[in-house]
């Protein structure tokens, strides 16, 4: 079976869906109803990049999609799951712990990516490659939402 960025895509589906679900269960359960309000629109910004993903599959199945060796995506793959298994539910009590948690959980979201990124380089012309500069994309997204988390940090 040949891999592709669809492969990675489908992964940080996952991972963006246990953020949803983590930022949901604490709105859900959280007296505090400001905490409950932050909670709920970061889970909605946690669903949205899920379909953002979704979308993004949709537009590069048309495409010729070269495959990842396998080796590559098995690293890759393991530390995707590393990643998410790490994600465990916080003890919130105010809404400053909510929000660094949200911009933590971000920021080791992007190493990921550029994680990712970086191991699908082996050689200089991979830079051209689909699955890289669909990752330069996905990274950019990411970026924009760490720094909307900063602002909201201060």
């Amino acid at each position: 079976m040949a891999y592709t960025i669809i492969d990675i895509i489908n992964n940080l589906i996952d991972i963006e869906k246990k953020g949803f679900s983590i930022f949901r269960e604490i709105s859900n359960n959280c007296e505090d109803l400001r905490i409950s309000i932050v909670s709920k629109t970061i889970a909605n910004q946690e669903r949205k990049y899920t379909q953002y993903y979704e979308n993004l599959k949709k537009d590069i199945d048309v495409l010729d999609k070269e495959d990842i060796d396998f080796s590559i995506y098995d690293r890759i793959s393991s530390r995707m799951q590393q990643f998410k298994i790490s994600i465990t539910m916080p003890v919130v009590t105010d809404i400053k712990k909510l929000i660094n948690f949200a911009r933590e959980l971000s920021k080791e979201n992007l190493a990921l990516l550029i994680y990712i990124q970086g191991q699908l380089i082996r050689k200089e012309t991979d830079t051209n490659m689909l699955a890289y500069n669909i990752m330069g994309k996905i990274i950019e997204e990411q970026e924009k939402y760490s720094k909307s988390l900063k602002a909201l940090y201060k």
